[in-house]
């Protein structure tokens, strides 16, 4: 008399178990259009990143949000991510801690540009169009996810599009690493100088 009971809360079990909880943290702007489309999910925790800058906010998502929340991200924003994974809510306090104490650098560099020589011409090889074509191809992905089947397509264009800039340079070197947890590729592009590092 009592399967209809234990059934029911299995059932429940089952549902919290395929929804496990992911955690986020967002800037106002993000948060804004998150908590708009999820109205549930509140703010952990909110910090400011530096004087004056817009708050940081860590967030408790379920995993299966992730997807929609970076396409709803990716559609009212007009960009890319938005948010910022974190591995629990302990690493991402710690993201908040140590966001929150940073400091502007306000020390200017010790060294000089003086390599007009190299950049002047280099510069003037930099054409709009090129930048403005690599911004649509990668805007051209419902969103570049690192689990979704267009984060993936968006490693595999990237690679291709860096491969096809570095032909005939033999000190240019275009790879893709893969992750052990999930299938999109990081990108890696070496360019090798003449000196190794010290």
């Amino acid at each position: 008399m009592h399967i209809i009971p234990v059934l029911l809360a299995l059932a429940v079990a089952a549902g919290h178990a395929s929804a496990e909880a992911t955690w986020i943290s967002a800037g106002d702007a993000a948060y804004k259009v998150i908590r708009k489309a999820y109205p549930r999910i509140k703010p952990r925790e909110s910090r400011t990143a530096m004087a004056g800058a817009e708050k940081i906010h860590l967030l408790e998502v379920s995993s299966q949000e992730l997807d929609k929340i970076a396409r709803t991200l990716h559609r009212e924003l007009r960009h890319c991510g938005g948010f910022m994974y974190h591995s629990s809510e302990a690493a991402g306090r710690l993201m908040l801690e140590a966001a929150s104490s940073a400091r502007p650098h306000s020390v200017r560099p010790a060294y000089a540009i003086m390599n007009q020589a190299t950049v002047a011409p280099l510069l003037s090889r930099m054409q709009e169009k090129n930048i403005s074509e690599i911004i649509a191809g990668l805007t051209a992905f419902a969103n570049r996810y690192y689990t979704s089947a267009p984060g993936i397509d968006s490693s595999n264009w990237l690679k291709a599009k860096w491969t096809a800039l570095g032909t005939g340079r033999d000190h240019i070197s275009i790879e893709q690493y893969a992750h052990a947890r999930y299938d999109q590729r990081s990108v890696i592009a070496t360019i090798a100088g003449s000196d190794k590092a010290g």
